[in-house]
Formats: C-alpha cells, structure tokens, sequence
C-alpha cells in the first residue's frame, strides 16, 4: 500500500509532465514493461525464494520488480555511503544500511520493506596485523618512535574516460597536482615531524607517464615513500598511520571508525554538496592552508580542537557509520541476513 501511495504521490506532482509527454512515457514503460516480462519468463520457472545482490547500485529495476512479482524477496546493504546519490535504485525486502541517519533518507524517499542499520563493514580490515610485509611494519614501527606518519590515499585514476565521471572527485590529474602541492607544503613546515605514505587506489596508475612524473619530483624527498608493492594496500598502511588524507573514499570513514584522524581533501567541493557531508564538514578540508592549520593544531595537541574532532567524530560514528556505536563486519552481515530468512520462514 505504501508503495501505491507513493507513486500516486509522483504522478500528482508530476501530472504537467505526464500531460506533456505523453508519447514519451509510454513508450518508457513500454519498454520497461517488456524488460520486466522477460525477466519474469526466466523466474517463473525458477526456485529461488531468496536473492542477495551485493552492488545494489548496478542491479536494474525491472529485476526487482520482476522478484518482487514473483514472491522473491530481495535482500542487499549500502555498501557505499554515497552510492544513492546517483541512484534510485533502492527496491528490497531487507535493506541494511551504514547507519540509523540513512534509514530516514531511505524511508522517505526509497522503497525497501524493513531497513536495518549495520554500518560500514571493512573498518576490521585496518589492522596493522593483517600486514603481511613484516619489513615494512617494522620499519614503520621504528619511523613512529620520532615522527607522525601521515598517509595519503590518492584516487587518481588510469583512464581519463573515468575522470572527474561524477564531478571533480579526486580521480584526475589535477587533483595529483593538488596533492603534490599539498606534499610540497607539508615538507616547508613540517619536514622533519612527519613521514608520508602515498598510496595509488588504481593498480594501473603506477605504470602510466603522469605517476612517473610525479615520482621523479618527489625524489628529493627523503620522508616520503610511494607505496607500489601489491602486498601492501591502503588498509594496511592507514593501520599504521596517525593521520589520513585522501579524496571522496569510503576508506576515509573507515578510518574513522578506526579512531584516526583523518580527513576529506575537497578543493572544488565535492564532497561538500553531498547530503550528509554538509552536516559533518568536521573532516573536509577545502585548501592545503586548511590541511596545515589542522594539522598543527594536532601536533601541537591543541584541546580545544581536538576534543571537538573527537565529539563530532563520535557522533558521526554512531549515526551514519555503524549500528548506533556497534561496529560490524561481513560476518554480522551473513548472520543478519540468515536471521532475516528465518523470520521470512517461520511466516
């Protein structure tokens, strides 16, 4: 019912539209009509009770529908805190969410039966344990006795047919540049306190003409390393890491849940249009001048500064990264979902 009420709601507000376009629209759902029946010749002559989609983002509508019609129930979780913001396709059963704040966004505007907050579920995989390269841990570990290592996970991506796809979202050349700058800065004033790591979150980056350029100019100096090696990931060297900087990326919540500071570098706002992040700007920084302040103010253990990081970090965990302070992890996920087919069972 609440489904009906809903679409009647659209086409209300949408009625000059409809009136308008008529020829267009019927032959939208005509089509999406057809895409929907296809579907339900496969699944009507299927066994499935049960489907479990991990990317909701890239599953099309008309499978839903088409499970939804054919008694199917749908079960997925966010994997991704923004991956609604560029789709509408939040069509479940059972939805877990990142968190108690995005139950009332999918409530209002999405159609999914029961949602139920989880959080972010890889914060587990920072861990300095998991670290396989003994050589570098410890070469970390005797680095931290006299300086504050400093990670930078850099999204610059391989294929410029990729770039900037969703707006200037740390994935092109400029933003490499801004984080050169940023590395150039943090060398002036902080040379001989901190030690930098870069990491690629494109494998492929490493091999094309741009990094190598960018590798040669940082050679002269000693503090930062780039870390190429397939055996190291970002998790990995975030786990041993005081502070974080990076673009848009899940990883940077992650390692907040992970208790460290860390922040969002958004010289062109992108992050900041997003939904919640207006209301958690705690972490973004919009200038390499923002980026030092900050980081002054915690190498010089500013109270002030750092007890509120730490409030708004603590309530931003709470409510949009884990199950009301709960942290979970994919094995939590598999136990939810069992218990979720067990309630559908015993009805």
């Amino acid at each position: 019912m609440q489904f009906l009420i809903k679409y009647l709601v659209f086409v209300f507000h949408n009625r000059k539209f409809i009136k308008s376009n008529k020829i267009t629209l019927l032959t939208f759902f005509l089509l999406f009509y057809f895409k929907i029946e296809s579907f339900n010749t496969i699944l009507k002559k299927s066994n499935y009770k049960y489907f479990f989609f991990y990317n909701d983002y890239i599953i099309p509508n008309s499978l839903l529908i088409s499970a939804a019609v054919n008694k199917i129930k749908s079960i997925s979780f966010q994997d991704r805190l923004t991956s609604y913001v560029y789709n509408n396709k939040i069509i479940f059963d059972y939805y877990f969410t990142c968190g108690s704040y995005f139950n009332k966004i999918f409530r209002e505007k999405y159609s999914a039966e029961k949602l139920i907050p989880i959080g972010l579920l890889r914060s587990n995989l920072i861990d300095e344990n998991l670290i396989r390269n003994e050589k570098f841990l410890l070469k970390i570990k005797s680095i931290k006795k006299i300086k504050k290592v400093i990670s930078l996970t850099l999204s610059t991506s391989s294929s410029r047919y990729k770039s900037d796809l969703y707006g200037e979202d740390g994935t092109s050349i400029k933003s490499l540049w801004n984080f050169e700058n940023l590395i150039c800065n943090l060398e002036k004033k902080l040379k001989n306190r901190t030690h930098i790591l870069v990491k690629f979150k494109d494998k492929n980056f490493i091999y094309q003409e741009e990094f190598l350029k960018f590798e040669e100019r940082l050679k002269k100096f000693n503090n930062v390393e780039i870390i190429k090696s397939d055996n190291i990931n970002s998790a990995n060297i975030i786990s041993v890491s005081d502070i974080v900087i990076g673009s848009q990326s899940t990883i940077i919540e992650e390692a907040l849940m992970k208790n460290k500071y860390s922040f969002i570098l958004d010289f062109e706002n992108f992050a900041s249009t997003l939904g919640f992040y207006r209301y958690n700007n705690f972490y973004i920084l919009k200038s390499i001048d923002n980026v030092i302040d900050s980081l002054m103010l915690l190498f010089n253990e500013d109270k002030k500064y750092i007890d509120n990081y730490n409030r708004n970090r603590k309530f931003f965990v709470e409510n949009f990264l884990s199950d009301r302070g709960k942290i979970n992890n994919f094995d939590t996920l598999r136990s939810k979902i069992l218990n979720c087919i067990n309630e559908e069972l015993k009805n």
